[in-house]
């Protein structure tokens, strides 16, 4: 099989078998799935979010009150505690923690938290099928927007009772850098190449493998959980990859129409770029609040 340049097959207008007008993939059409699987996990992720916050109050904990205090016994390490004021008095974590967090309600260890996980499972479950049946997109992208939805509604409800408005400077960079990157390869200043789609590739599952063992490593790796040099350069490196995987999926895209791609490939294109797009809002809501960390 031949390639071209950017290391995907030469396809040919025939490669997908006679299609009539009607069921060819058009950029408008691939454009509106991605608005549609975004709002999907954009509202799912605010009801998420204000659930979450819902079982603090129901608690009795005021989260405008959060005071964020360093623990004396561990001030080189950097490590800190949170101290709450709720209806019940005020409290603080006691003992030695390894990173800073905020304790749960029971009813949010145990519904909530069940929730999210449930959400991320679900989500990556959906998100191989599809990768590996895109017949299956038209059906299975829109529950992958809602599982999504849901466990990026509790990340981000996490992240911003530790820093307030962390979670919407990552939505904002998340879209600005969306934007940015199409804007250049519509002016055809950024294209992938065979190498340069090798060279994510391999750096994209060697950084799975890294989250991957860090869960299995006890105390997990620095690089990965701590606010070290070492985290940050991890995750401007994830951010950068992110970044440039627009542009290969801009370029699946466009080769998809012009090869007069199948109608059910406009699904399969906007749920990669969704896919992209969740990862860099992650990464970036994680550099953020390392960075704040390593400010305090």
């Amino acid at each position: 099989m031949s390639f071209r340049d950017n290391g995907n097959p030469i396809l040919t207008p025939g490669h997908f078998g006679p299609i009539t007008g009607a069921g060819r993939m058009t950029r408008l059409g691939t454009y509106i799935w991605l608005l549609a699987l975004f709002s999907i996990v954009l509202c799912t992720g605010l009801y998420t979010a204000k659930t979450f916050f819902a079982v603090y109050q129901d608690a009795g904990i005021d989260l405008t009150r959060i005071e964020r205090i360093k623990n004396p016994e561990n001030e080189k390490r950097n490590i800190t505690v949170y101290r709450i004021d709720g209806n019940g008095g005020e409290y603080k974590i006691k003992g030695e923690v390894e990173y800073s967090y905020i304790p749960m309600p029971e009813v949010a260890n145990g519904k909530l938290k069940t929730v999210v996980l449930v959400g991320c499972l679900v989500g990556f479950g959906i998100a191989m099928f599809i990768i590996f049946n895109p017949k299956y997109a038209r059906l299975c992208s829109p529950v992958y927007a809602f599982s999504e939805g849901i466990a990026l509604g509790g990340v981000s409800a996490w992240y911003e009772m530790i820093d307030p408005g962390i979670a919407l400077t990552a939505l904002v960079a998340s879209v600005s850098i969306f934007g940015l990157m199409y804007i250049c390869f519509a002016l055809k200043l950024l294209r992938p190449t065979a190498k340069s789609t090798q060279v994510v590739i391999f750096a994209m599952f060697g950084l799975l493998l890294l989250y991957i063992a860090d869960l299995f490593v006890p105390g997990g790796f620095d690089i990965v959980r701590g606010y070290g040099l070492g985290a940050i350069v991890v995750s401007i490196v994830a951010c950068g990859l992110a970044s440039w995987n627009f542009v290969i999926d801009f370029d699946v895209i466009e080769e998809g129409i012009e090869y007069q791609a199948p109608k059910y490939m406009e699904a399969y294109a906007a749920f990669g770029v969704m896919l992209t797009f969740v990862w860099l809002y992650l990464e970036l809501l994680r550099l953020f609040f390392i960075s704040k960390e390593r400010r305090r």
